[in-house]
């Protein structure tokens, strides 16, 4: 007998391939009914308009009820929102409507899962909640430290009694959890970030580019730091390294323009490519099609997916990344060492014969380690689903 299943997300936008509707999509799969609930508009990414404005339309989506992929979506409005993070009206009402066997709150610091463990603490329902941060990205200031004080505290004292199991995405989170939100370690578990690889998988397109061709897709904003990544390729452009340097995805206006400013006047314009966020379907065949993908800065979901398409990656040597790496997939360099990116980007691209092997060795390590099949699977193991 399928159970009923429900992930409270506070910003849902299910075309651009997050874990916040994959892993409810596998586990729709699986013949659970499975729902989420979430809030009437999508995450305040900085120059929304500009960004994902272009594909998904206006921020406020609007509420009401959809069916997608087998899941069940039902949007709530929103009574107010802080720092990306809003408090969804009528949440617990919607949820306890639903009789859920399994409450997956996506977000330890989101206000839901004050909602949600309390209004659950004495009922049959497990409570499970996951994060996805690292300590290297913790934001810092007067506001924040005041906030990660509190937060400990009440997550320490109080809401750790009522949630069954925090979920960390990578051994990273979990150390996250630990120091920064008092979390107890008997109550963590890991189950990572996916991919979806009834998508991103090997395929018929070939790389017989005249010019290796170098992608960065994804938010390509200050935090994903695209710019480290034309400074590197400039370098090399300017020591007479052929290549092409192709953005893909939302990216701040004000950093596109200084990097096509700094392209142009050296005359390298034709080596530059932007377009804007794709399909899912395209983005593979672009990863495919790419001779290399390079992430500068960040632990990107979107690395995994480039390396499921048996196209090599290289990531910035972040924990996560390294933990990636010790898993099979992609290649790391010093993060923010500009020099070494490009030495890096260069001693790959050296040799197609090597990069093709290397490519499918982490294509293949990724598609078997980072599944979402083999997730769901491990999800309802914890959950005590049969």
């Amino acid at each position: 007998m399928g159970k009923r299943i429900v992930h409270v997300v506070d910003y849902l936008m299910p075309t651009l391939g997050y874990q916040e509707f994959l892993l409810p999509k596998w586990n729709a799969k699986f013949d659970h009914e499975v729902s989420i609930v979430t809030s009437d508009r999508y995450y305040p990414i900085p120059n929304y308009d500009d960004t994902w404005g272009k594909t998904l339309g206006s921020r406020i989506c609007g509420s009401g009820q959809e069916e997608l992929e087998k899941v069940k979506i039902i949007r709530l409005p929103v009574l107010f929102e802080f720092k990306a993070r809003p408090l969804i009206k009528n949440l617990i009402e919607t949820i306890q409507s639903l009789d859920p066997d399994l409450v997956f709150i996506h977000g330890t610091g989101s206000f839901s899962i004050y909602q949600c463990s309390l209004a659950f603490r004495n009922s049959k329902t497990k409570v499970f909640a996951d994060n996805h941060m690292i300590k290297e990205v913790v934001q810092e200031g007067f506001l924040q430290s005041i906030y990660y004080v509190l937060h400990k505290f009440l997550i320490k004292n109080l809401i750790s009694k009522y949630v069954d199991y925090f979920i960390g995405t990578s051994p990273s989170s979990c150390k996250y959890m630990e120091d920064c939100e008092g979390v107890p370690v008997s109550k963590m578990s890991i189950l990572d970030i996916g991919i979806d690889t009834t998508i991103f998988k090997p395929g018929n397109e070939k790389k017989e580019n005249l010019i290796p061709i170098i992608v960065q897709s994804g938010k390509l904003t200050e935090e994903k730091k695209p710019q480290w990544l034309s400074e590197a390729v400039l370098k090399l452009l300017d020591k007479g390294v052929q290549l092409k340097l192709k953005f893909i995805g939302s990216y701040s206006p004000e950093i596109m323009t200084s990097i096509q400013d700094r392209f142009s006047k050296k005359g390298y314009e034709e080596m530059l490519i932007v377009s804007d966020l794709l399909p899912l379907e395209q983005l593979a065949s672009e990863f495919r099609k790419s001779d290399l993908v390079v992430f500068p800065e960040a632990a990107s979901l979107s690395c995994l997916e480039a390396a499921a398409c048996n196209t090599m990656v290289i990531m910035a040597d972040l924990p996560a990344s390294m933990e990636r790496v010790a898993r099979g997939v992609g290649k790391v360099y010093r993060r923010g060492d500009i020099e070494h990116l490009a030495e890096t980007i260069f001693e790959l691209l050296e040799n197609k014969d090597t990069l093709k092997r290397l490519g499918e060795s982490s294509g293949k390590s990724a598609r078997k380690e980072y599944s979402y099949e083999s997730i769901t699977k491990q999800l309802f193991e914890l959950a005590g689903f049969n």
